[in-house]
């Protein structure tokens, strides 16, 4: 049986998707409730660079928040543990978090071959530490 690919991204409800600064201002933890249920069967995610950068910024250091509630202290466990997929068209691109890799795309084909892969594989374990 092949994976799944599930495709979740944050939207404003007119559709934008360019800068979601603009329009979420906060996530509550009734919010992190739901997307830490959504990620829960998720092993492996697939981001641009531009997001990874923004998540290695943030999701590392998550985890030392002494208020973070269960419910972000349980996405910030997943987040540093997942593996993750980076796509770049920079072939010397190299990430530094725990569990990332560099899928170097150029092209529609480049993604379909990939998602192919994605779908194809096993789960994913992280390596011990």
């Amino acid at each position: 049986m092949m994976r799944e690919i599930v495709c979740q991204m944050m939207t404003s409800l007119n559709g934008r998707v360019d800068d979601p600064y603009a329009f979420v201002t906060g996530v509550s933890e009734d919010q992190y409730e739901d997307i830490d249920a959504a990620y829960a069967a998720y092993d492996t995610v697939v981001v641009g660079r531009t997001t990874y950068e923004e998540m290695a910024a943030y999701w590392p250091g998550a985890l030392a928040e002494p208020a973070a509630p269960g419910p972000h202290a349980r996405m910030a466990e997943r987040m540093n543990r997942y593996r993750k997929v980076v796509l770049t068209r920079d072939p010397g691109f190299r990430p530094a978090w725990a569990n990332a890799e560099a899928a170097l795309v150029g092209g529609d084909a480049d993604l379909v071959a990939l998602a192919a892969a994605l779908k194809a594989a096993g789960s994913f374990s992280p390596a011990a530490p």
